[in-house]
This record gives C-alpha cells, structure tokens and sequence, in this order.
C-alpha cells in the first residue's frame, strides 16, 4: 500500500514549483490560447470559485516554472513555447495590509512603489535566467540599464553595472519600503518616506528596454500573471487598475480572483472606470469547469494523482474506482442494495400524508392512501403517486376519482412494454431522486442519504479541482483507517463513499471556508438558503424538483443583504448561474443560484439542480440580511403551505361526519 495520501494537499498555492509541474493534467479547454491568450494585448481578469486551478494555470505557465519543467531547453526556447514572458505573483505577497497605517495621501503612493519594485525584481530575475541559460546570444547590459537609468533617474543607479547588482539594487529600495513602514508604526513621521523611490512608469518603459537588451526578445510580449486579487482592497486594487488601463501589446495583465473579487474598476485620481470589453475581458472558469466536457480531465485528474508513482503500473479509469447505486428502472435495485425497511417506511409515509389531509375530510384519508397505493409493490410509485395526488387541483366531489385515476395510470407503468410519454412518465423522471431521497431519510439510512460514484462526485465537485482532492482525500484516509487501499482491485462500495463525501463536506463548509466574521456571516445566510431547500425536497408537495437552486430579482436584494450574498459567492457557498431565469409570469429576467453541492450532503440536497425555487423580496432578505429575524416565520410558513394536501370545498354534504371542533393537522418535523 502506498503510504502517502496521493490526495492530501489541496492548495496549489502551498505547491513547489516541482510540484506545479508533476501534477498538471493537461485541460480539454485550450488554457494557453483560450484562457490566458498570452499573445492577446487585452487584459484579462479570470474568474473561478476556491479551488477552480487558477493558481495551478497562472504557476504553470509562468516562466520560471516553465522553465524547471523544461531544463534542457534554453530561455528563449522557453518563451518561444510559451510565446510570452510570464511573471507570477500573488497578491497577498504584497502585504497590502501594512500600508494601511499611511495617511491616505500615501497609502496608494507606497503601496504602487513596492508592487512596481516587487514586479521589476521579478522581471530581472527571469531576464538573469534567459542570459545564463542562452549563452549563444548577444546581450547589451549596457544600454539596458542606459534605459534603466533613464527612466528611473536615481544617482546609485550609476553604480549598477550588471543584471545581478540591479537585482540587488531594486530588492534593497524594497526593504527600505518594509523597515520604514515598520518604523512608522511607532514615530509616525511621514519623512519616512521622502527617501523612498517611486518609478511610476514601470509598464512604459520596461519592454523598450528588453528589446534594446536582446532583439531575441523583441516578439514576446511581457505579461504579468497576478493571483489572489481578491485579496486587495478598493484602494489598492485601483492601482493595478491603472496598470490595467496602461496595457498594450507588449505589456499586459491575467489577473486570477474570485467570484466577486474585484471590488472597483474605478482608477485612482480621476472621475473614470475601466470597462469590460473595452480595458479587459472577463473569463469564468467555472463554468467551464461545470460544462460536461471537463469530465474527462476529472477523470485523468483523478487517475494521475492516483497512479502518478514509478511503483504503480496499473492505470484504470476512475469510473471503475467507484460502486454507484443502481437507480434505472423503478429502483427497486437501489433499494434493495441499501436493504432498506419497506414496512417502516410505507408506515412512516402513511403517517405523514394522513396528517396531512384537510381537517374537513380527513375521514377519507385512510380510504384515500389506499385507493393511491394499494396494489403496488414498487415504493417509489407509492410516493409518486402521493406526489401527484398532491399537486392535482381537485375538490370535494372528485378527489376520490382523482386518486383511483393516478393509480390506474401508476399500474400502466409499472409495466415496462405499456409505459408511453405522458404526465406520469413525466412526473416519475422529474421527481424520482427526490422520492428516494425521502424513502432513504423515512429508513434513516447510515448516513441519510447515499452519494457515491464518480458521476456523483464529479457533480458534486462542480469539476473544481480542489473539491475533488477534498473527497477523494478524506475516501483515503477512511480506507486507510479501516486497512483498505485506494490501490486494491475492489471498487470502493457505497457506505465508504457516502462517510467520506460527508465527511468532506462538513470540511468544505467549516475549515475550507474559514475566514473570520466576514465568512460567518455568508455561512449563515447559506445555512438558511439550504434549509429552505430541503424544505422544499422533503416536503409532501415538493414545489420543485431536485431543489438546489433559486431565482430572485437583483434588486430585491437589500445593501445590507446584498453584502452578504456577495461574499457567500467569493467563498463559493453559493454558485451564481451563467443564463439568467425568465420569470414565468412576468418574463422579467431573474438572477439564478444554487448552492455549491459540495454542501449538499450536510442538508441530504442533490447534487444537480432540475427546478429552481422563486425567492421574493421577504423571503431573499430573511435568509441573507444579517439583521433580519423573519427568517424562521417564513420557514415555517412555506413548511406548511408544502406539507398541506388541498381540496376545494364544493358539496357541504361530505362535511356531515365531520366533528365541528376538527383542528388542522399538526405538521410534523422533517427529516433532516
């Protein structure tokens, strides 16, 4: 068995450069023409939740990780692969925080001073490598730092005679930056810093003097690949705004954050914004990442990390790793792989719909569920039927018939060879994982309800990379706890698989997502959001099938709320939905969202979304305004409107058995 957890780290951030390279797996999506476009002059900000890879693509084709992989090429054969000289850099290596104690006249100065030093230290760094590795041409240090010289007009640099002492010169300036923002904690004297060197104008002129150092250079453009934007403030992300605005065909900008992570397109001392389209694109990757096609790279993510060992010689497909429930047909398979108690829960469902049968008439609910049920073996037509006697509109002179008509129609398809299209047929494939995830919480399964299977786990990862290393992680480490190996020639069976994706989803929700008071106010508010889901899934009437998603007007959203929705999407709680939905009434373009599923085991949700929920403005600031208190009252109201069966009241004369002091019918707790 191999000892070390091929799953363990998540974070590409906390990768060595080695690691960068050992563990890419090439992407169905073109990276380097399609998402990075290095050749583009345009800027891009590249957009992707926690653990989409941006860190991974940004590192990777960088040049110095490049370069590593391809140690037996030169520099410039380097750039010519990637046909751009790349440089790397995290925001939150700035340290953007440490300027905050400037007066604001300064804040914006110094902090553009040390990312200019920051981003020309790591330019000269790459153009040391290029020299040292090409030893076949010509390079003219004297003239670039001529250039150098020119631009800067500070009297040491005529000491700098060489790459190496610039290297030097420039990490010296940048220190001097750290050692008096350090001092002006305490003497808070802004004097400081009338010694510190501010370029200004790095992005003009360092390309014109690439090229006068090595005409080799003059066709890669130079392009700075910036990670964790959203690490920075309004304030400060102004700055590379105006970096932003600065780009042409020889210098540009990728700019990885997250959802909502850029915070102001405004640009520091004017009255103006940059424009998508105009000053930079945008790319969303994840929605790509969500698009079917990434399965196969799922699939080889998987398989490499697995296999990637000189020891291990036996490749397989990741699909083949994973039992999976069986749920064609009537899933009568399914049930009887998890052995669920038939009789405890037929008594269960029985329970609960005659609690919920109109007070006035529920002398007829017994008679009722038997015409509905009675005659059938299969437990999800049972529940089917149940469903569909709920939502149809009847009243008190023909629900009886209307429960002898969804029976008939239920023993039609219960036959294979007579089943057709039609409203049953329909209803069965809507709402099918919903029954069934109620039959597993009515036998309270193990663990609730079963999730297992690649095709599980690629959905519930949303293809993001990160999230299948967490699953995958906490599978290995359950097998190795129990003795087993990710490297038998068994499948890993169900039971594991559901202990460990609860397990990884409890992760996701508590640990990966930690980020102080600002990340528990957006669990909160995705708290709520998920049990207004799974009131909806493990309702009688469930409203909507497969409920992982809602749809509300922007606007309804108020700032206080709005806030709070914002960041539940940066930490990837919640997945905003590329196509907006059309208000079936109104055909008013709606917002759509759904939870991450990698959440959805902790409330028993699916992991696809068929239906969407409609949030109004009451219920949307109940679940996201911090401050607002309604939420429970809202909940409880949509319990009861969900769990109630409705008949309209025609012929008064079926009343006549009916006690006059009938109360409604208590509802009784969900189960989840």
């Amino acid at each position: 068995m191999n000892s070390v957890n091929p799953f363990g780290s998540l974070r590409a951030a906390e990768y060595t450069d080695e690691q960068i390279n050992h563990l890419w797996v090439d992407f169905e999506y073109d990276i380097k023409s399609s998402i990075l476009d290095l050749s583009g002059a345009t800027p891009k900000y590249i957009f992707g939740g926690k653990g989409s890879g941006k860190t991974h693509i940004l590192r990777y084709y960088s040049y110095l990780v490049a370069r590593q992989r391809q140690d037996k090429l030169t520099g410039v054969e380097v750039l010519e692969q990637l046909g751009a000289l790349t440089i790397f850099y995290r925001c939150n290596h700035f340290g953007a925080s440490k300027f905050d104690s400037l007066p604001e006249n300064l804040k914006q100065i110094i902090f553009q001073a040390y990312v200019e030093l920051t981003l020309f230290e790591a330019v000269v760094e790459c153009l040391i490598d290029i020299k040292n590795t090409t030893t076949d041409l010509a390079y003219n240090d004297e003239d670039f730092l001529a250039e150098i010289r020119r631009n800067i007009g500070h009297d040491s640099l005529n000491l700098i005679q060489d790459l190496d002492s610039l290297r030097v010169w420039i990490f010296e300036h940048r220190v001097l930056i750290d050692r008096n923002l350090n001092k002006f904690i305490f003497i808070k004297k802004v004097e400081l810093f009338e010694s510190i060197l501010l370029i200004n104008n790095l992005f003009s002129f360092i390309k014109p003097a690439i090229n006068i150092w090595s005409n080799a250079l003059t066709n890669f453009p130079l392009v700075f690949l910036i990670d964790e934007f959203e690490n920075l403030e309004s304030n400060y992300q102004s700055i590379f705004n105006d970096f932003v605005r600065m780009a042409n065909s020889f210098v540009s900008f990728r700019i990885a954050t997250r959802p909502n992570g850029v915070r102001t397109n405004t640009i520091t001392g004017v009255n103006e914004s940059n424009l998508s389209g105009h000053e930079f694109l945008k790319i969303n990757l994840d929605e790509i990442l969500m698009s079917q096609d990434t399965k196969h790279f799922i699939n080889n993510f998987i398989v490499n990390r697995l296999y990637n060992n000189p020891n291990i010689h036996v490749k397989i497909n990741a699909n083949q790793l994973f039992d999976s429930l069986d749920t064609s047909d009537l899933l009568q398979e399914a049930i009887r792989t998890l052995d669920l108690p038939i009789n405890k829960i037929l008594k269960l469902t029985k329970e609960n719909f005659i609690r919920s049968f109109p007070s006035d008439f529920r002398q007829y609910a017994d008679s009722t569920f038997s015409i509905l049920c009675d005659d059938i073996d299969e437990l999800i037509l049972k529940k089917l039927n149940i469903l569909r006697f709920c939502k149809e509109r009847k009243n008190s002179t023909n629900f009886l018939e209307i429960a002898q008509q969804i029976h008939s129609e239920s023993l039609i398809y219960r036959e294979k060879e007579q089943r057709r299209t039609g409203k049953y047929a329909t209803s069965f494939n809507h709402y099918k994982y919903d029954l069934f995830a109620q039959i597993c919480l009515d036998a309270r399964y193990k663990t609730n309800i079963p999730y297992a299977g690649f095709e599980t786990i690629f959905k519930m990862s949303s293809g993001n990379p990160r999230n299948v290393l967490n699953i995958l992680n906490k599978i290995y480490e359950l097998l190795s706890f129990e003795g087993k190996s990710f490297y038998s020639q068994e499948s890993i069976d169900i039971e594991t698989q559901t202990k460990a994706i609860n397990q990884a989803a409890k992760y996701f929700a508590e640990e990966d997502s930690n980020y102080g008071s600002l990340s528990d106010k957006a669990k909160k508010a995705m708290f709520k959001f998920a049990a207004y889901l799974a009131t909806a899934r493990y309702a009688l009437n469930i409203p909507e099938s497969s409920p992982l998603a809602a749809s509300f007007k922007d606007e309804d959203l108020n700032r206080e709320a709005k806030e709070v929705y914002n960041l539940a999407v940066e930490f990837s709680l919640i997945q905003e939905m590329p196509d907006p939905r059309s208000d079936r009434n109104s055909k008013q373009l709606h917002k759509l969202i759904k939870l991450n599923p990698m959440l959805s085991p902790l409330w028993n949700l699916p992991v696809v979304y068929r239906g969407d929920l409609t949030l109004n403005a009451d219920i949307l600031n109940a679940i996201f305004d911090p401050e607002n208190t309604s939420f429970d009252e809202h909940l409880n109201r949509v319990k009861r409107k969900w769990n109630s069966i409705h008949i309209d009241q025609l012929d008064t004369n079926l009343k006549q058995n009916v006690g006059s002091t009938a109360k409604l019918p208590e509802q009784g707790k969900l189960p989840f």
